[in-house]
């Protein structure tokens, strides 16, 4: 029983193929998770820089809230 070098050739290069295409959804999911790490630290580092800044600017005016 001897296989045909061609169905063997095409076994190997879709093999290759299948663990190229799992490197690359590792690849994006890792990016995906990093940049969603970073924008997430970014937007909360705006959002509380935000809060600070309206802080800052309900005791420069001396809002009726705060008193």
């Amino acid at each position: 029983m001897h296989k045909h070098p061609v169905f063997a050739l095409y076994c190997k290069f879709t093999i290759c193929i299948h663990d190229w295409c799992m490197y690359i959804y590792i690849y994006i999911y890792i990016y995906i998770y990093i940049y969603m790490r970073v924008y997430k630290r970014a937007y909360s580092h705006a959002r509380s820089h935000r809060i600070m800044d309206v802080q800052s600017m309900k005791r420069r005016t001396k809002m009726p809230s705060d008193i």
